[in-house]
């Protein structure tokens, strides 16, 4: 069955943060078998595709990973990237250091319009 959302999510080098944001989306409500995983790497070299493997292979939500070589920043390249990769027709951005809540998925469900964009911010926290 094709997934109603995909959430990309960009990183970089950030394995420890990757590790938790893909954990609060193992934790969503409401949505089982509704979204798909893709993480938008822009061409990490620590260990952020074996926190991407193990983390795909623990759960059942589908789970992918784009990467490129990293020169300079490429937050668009990463994210277009991924939205060539997904197969949702709803796409939902995610910085790769930002924790949502369990019922963050359901809201957008409950929330969603044809032909609408919705964005929002986060509450930065120490």
């Amino acid at each position: 069955m094709k997934p109603e959302i995909a959430v990309l999510v960009s990183s970089y080098q950030r394995p420890f943060h990757l590790e938790r944001v893909l954990a609060s989306l193992r934790c969503q409500r409401g949505v089982e078998g509704r979204f798909e995983i893709v993480v938008t790497d822009d061409g990490s070299e620590d260990e952020t595709a074996d926190v991407v493997e193990q983390f795909a292979r623990r759960v059942s939500i589908p789970v992918r990973m784009t990467t490129h070589a990293h020169d300079g920043f490429q937050l668009s390249r990463c994210r277009n990237e991924g939205v060539v990769a997904s197969s949702a027709d709803y796409l939902l951005f995610l910085d790769g250091d930002c924790l949502v809540p369990p019922d963050h998925l359901w809201q957008h469900f409950r929330l969603r319009r044809p032909d609408q964009v919705m964005a929002g911010y986060c509450c930065l926290l120490d």
